[in-house]
């Protein structure tokens, strides 16, 4: 994780790694009921043609 910043409604946290806020977002998910959802959003490409999305995981859990 490598920020946490506090919202009206929550908390985000910012990882380097999709995988990593999907697990996060399962484990979450299962430990305390709720939702997960996931989106992806292109943001660009590589110089070599490759597309690059910026990808946003949410667990809303029901506290």
């Amino acid at each position: 994780i490598s920020k946490i910043k506090k919202k009206h409604g929550g908390i985000d946290l910012y990882t380097s790694s999709s995988k990593l806020a999907e697990d996060l977002a399962r484990f979450l998910k299962k430990k305390y009921g709720g939702k997960m959802d996931k989106s992806a959003e292109l943001i660009g490409q590589t110089e070599d043609g490759e597309e690059k999305y910026r990808v946003t995981v949410v667990a809303r859990l029901p506290f």
